[in-house]
């Protein structure tokens, strides 16, 4: 017998996952090494455990009770209030989606970047190096190396030469400040815990060159993402006029692939994203969901219509409805997330602004994601930080001669 509709993908999903958990615990080292638990509060305690063929428990961070996530005929079920009530998916049956039926990512395409030794030299990559005095740099001392390979000496800050504060300051400001918190109450986080206060502009300073340079580097990457993408629009303000933001999202692993901001919604100017997201994914993808504007239809039809029976087709759905199956909530969540972040900015003073660049680089490679068992997207798509993921991916943007404003 063919099934089809939603109980096909699921038993598809099912039978992915029998290769990583046979009937048993997950195994440890999938969750406990996995990035949840290096993010206390967003899933850090959250545990799967299969119990069936296609049943689950799951125990969430805060809950001393297991829920029981369960595979029916047509759709999940699960035994929390929430998913008892609604018809929505709830975050016990987003984890076990996310952190056991995901399609597995092939190790071969994986991507790790872990934290950067201080005495590696930036010039040779070697770590055979020797101390060289201390500098005082602004209000911390740096250590200066010097290499025994090709005997150039460096300091211990890379990627955050030329500041007055110490890398881990300006890691968690930047990585504050993205979370949505104004400059002014960045400024006053930094004053209770390290005794002296930079100035707003300092700070904004700082999440502009350094977020520049982390963009550039994740530009280089490689993400494993599904052929399913959603798009939407929102409304952003830059210098008090009113102009579009329009963004691409990866379906399965939430990944945040491109975005363009246009004073128009016109064809042309929505087209150069469909050509971006098909540039970063590898290729055209099966299935793309939006709402029923018809810039995104006129765009499909302009870069993702099958005009040859023998190329790739790309299905278009725009019809969707909030309370149905065929819905775009994942996207406007998405929106409501940039934006809180983008609130306190009152703002944009550039459609070309590399504040959008680093609140993307956060979203993808630094806050947890609770629809994704506590990973991040960027993990999803298998390019895992590990460390301070600010300090970590500045750090491999200089070793890589990313520089600031280059």
């Amino acid at each position: 017998m063919r099934i089809k509709g939603k109980c096909a993908i699921h038993v598809r999903l099912v039978q992915q996952a029998d290769a990583i958990a046979h009937h048993g615990t997950v195994p440890e080292s999938e969750f406990n090494d996995s990035p949840s638990a290096r993010h206390p509060g967003h899933g850090a305690d959250c545990s799967i455990k299969r119990v069936g063929e296609d049943t689950f428990e799951v125990l969430a961070s805060g809950s001393r009770t297991p829920r029981t996530v369960k595979l029916l005929k047509d759709d999940w079920s699960c035994t929390c209030p929430y998913g008892a009530r609604r018809r929505y998916h709830c975050k016990h049956i987003n984890a076990v989606e996310a952190r056991v039926l995901l399609p597995h990512v092939d190790p071969a395409r994986r991507t790790v970047l872990d934290p950067v030794p201080a005495c590696t030299c930036p010039y040779c990559q070697s770590t055979d190096c020797k101390k060289a005095g201390v500098r005082r740099n602004g209000r911390y001392a740096n250590q200066r190396y010097e290499c025994r390979k090709c005997g150039r000496g460096f300091s211990a800050n890379a990627g955050f030469g030329k500041l007055s504060a110490s890398p881990d300051v300006v890691s968690d400001a930047i990585s504050m400040y993205c979370d949505g918190l104004s400059a002014a109450k960045v400024c006053e986080s930094i004053k209770r815990r390290h005794g002296w206060r930079p100035s707003a502009q300092t700070v904004r300073n700082w999440v502009e060159s350094r977020g520049d340079m982390a963009d550039r580097l994740c530009g280089s990457l490689k993400p494993c993402l599904s052929e399913k993408k959603r798009t939407d629009g929102m409304m952003v303000e830059i210098e008090g006029e009113r102009h579009y933001m329009h963004a691409m999202l990866d379906d399965g692993t939430r990944y945040w692939e491109c975005y363009v901001i246009t004073l128009h919604k016109a064809t042309d100017d929505v087209s150069p994203m469909f050509r971006e997201a098909e540039r970063v994914g590898g290729k055209k993808p099966t299935l793309l969901v939006s709402d029923g504007d018809p810039t995104y239809h006129d765009a499909w039809k302009r870069e993702w219509r099958q005009r040859n029976p023998l190329w790739k087709k790309t299905v278009h759905h725009r019809h969707i409805h909030a309370s149905k199956d065929n819905n775009n909530n994942a996207m406007e969540s998405f929106n409501n997330r940039v934006r809180s972040m983008l609130a306190p900015r009152r703002g944009i003073n550039s459609a070309h602004s590399k504040l959008i660049k680093a609140l993307r680089v956060h979203y993808n490679h630094v806050s947890p994601h609770e629809g994704l068992g506590g990973a991040t997207p960027g993990e999803a798509a298998g390019i895992i930080v590990n460390g301070d993921k600010w300090r970590t991916l500045i750090q491999h943007a200089h070793l890589r001669g990313i520089k600031p404003g280059g």
